[in-house]
């Protein structure tokens, strides 16, 4: 599994289990998040991600690393495939993680929350 962290403007993500050794973890500003969703049923179990480029891939089973596809790097961390979501950025060098998450509804609602409170524009002070 993956831990995901909202620490002020900050989304955090860090491997967690037996794939925390390929070292790979993500700390980006909220403003860089350009959505979340929950994965497509199966998305997760195809055979090809990409090129892979970092990390442990066994086709329909488990894909854990870097990989290219499309000319962009992706983040993949899941093993069983069945609960996913997909987070995607702008400005960082990963376009997207795809991860393996307990409750995705949970995740994608919770940074949609967080998101969505960090585009809302300042108050101006009331008038005196």
């Amino acid at each position: 599994m993956t831990r995901i962290a909202i620490s002020g403007d900050r989304l955090s993500v860090r491997r967690m289990g037996a794939t925390r050794w390929l070292g790979h973890s993500v700390d980006v500003p909220l403003s860089h998040v350009v959505s979340v969703a929950e994965a497509e049923p199966g998305e997760a179990k195809r055979w090809y991600h990409g090129i892979r480029l970092a990390g442990v891939q066994i086709p329909g089973v488990m894909t854990s690393g870097l990989v290219r596809r499309h000319g962009e790097l992706v983040w993949w961390d899941v093993r069983r495939g069945g609960k996913v979501v997909v987070i995607s950025f702008r400005d960082e060098s990963i376009a997207r993680l795809v991860i393996e998450v307990e409750d995705p509804a949970a995740v994608s609602g919770a940074l949609a929350r967080a998101l969505a409170e960090g585009a809302r524009p300042e108050q101006p002070p009331p008038s005196a």
